[in-house]
């Protein structure tokens, strides 16, 4: 009788530091009831001034240009705390300024495509950092093995399917940058000449790390906008010199498109920030 006691004393106790450990993993996880939302708009300035397409964009030594496209991708989306743990948003954005696509891509995923994204089920505290890679991941893109990759396999909507209109059938990957221009003739001042810069080559994937202080609080939605000027494209750190440096299609890395396609990437990198 003594034993069975024991025995049962000691079963009771199990149950009871079971129960503990996993009252202890419960609090340390945290429950969707416990998230907060951040709300981002994506908005296309010159100089901190909002443009839209269409608009003549005045940039300083170069010729005025009307956009007509700018369309290009985020992946690997996350937050960053100080202390460098992250909180991942989202796996691929699609950030589109190119009307014709908001037409005929009816079906999209607006959780990954167009210009406001909501995020929801965001660990609450204080991040530090914005980081993303402009551009595709090497496993989606294709370059190393193009026969492996296949943007049918991706549902319509989705930002890498065909129908987004950003896979080059011709060259078997995805452009990472799609910007297009109209830009104007010093000579009749007509906006007759386009400038084309699409870039799709691995070597032309950029990270960025955008710092700004983003605070989420539990069930509540933080709005922020992500800023890019376009001007610092053209005259950001690695200078185009338009409109002699107006086209780049996927060029080589040693080619002279492939060195624009550089330049072009490269700036765009350090062209975002962050407000409220």
């Amino acid at each position: 009788m003594k034993m069975l006691i024991q025995s049962k004393l000691v079963f009771i106790l199990g149950m009871g530091l079971l129960l503990a450990a996993g009252g202890c993993h419960k609090d340390s996880m945290t429950s969707p009831a416990e998230k907060g939302t951040i709300h981002s708009s994506f908005q296309m300035t010159n100089g901190g001034q909002s443009i839209s397409e269409n608009q003549v964009i005045a940039v300083n030594n170069q010729p005025p240009l009307k956009l007509r496209v700018m369309t290009f991708y985020m992946t690997n989306v996350r937050l960053v705390k100080a202390d460098g743990s992250e909180q991942s948003l989202r796996d691929v954005l699609l950030i589109n300024f190119d009307p014709r696509l908001n037409t005929k891509f009816s079906d999209r995923d607006t959780t990954r495509f167009g210009t406001q994204f909501t995020f929801a089920d965001v660990v609450p505290g204080s991040y530090a950092s914005l980081k993303f890679r402009l551009g595709t991941p090497v496993e989606v893109n294709g370059e190393v093995n193009p026969s492996n990759y296949d943007p049918s396999k991706y549902a319509a909507g989705h930002p890498y399917s065909r129908s987004a209109g950003m896979y080059w059938d011709s060259w078997k990957r995805y452009r990472h940058l799609i910007l297009e221009a109209d830009m104007d003739d010093p000579i009749n001042g007509q906006f007759l000449s386009s400038v084309t810069y699409h870039t799709g080559f691995d070597s032309l994937t950029r990270d960025v790390n955008i710092s700004y202080p983003i605070i989420v609080i539990k069930d509540k939605t933080a709005d922020y906008k992500i800023n890019f000027d376009i001007a610092k494209i053209f005259n950001g750190a690695q200078k185009i010199n338009l409109p002699s440096e107006k086209y780049t299609e996927m060029g080589k890395e040693n080619s002279a498109e492939g060195i624009l396609g550089q330049k072009v990437m490269d700036n765009l990198s350090h062209a975002f920030s962050i407000s409220e």
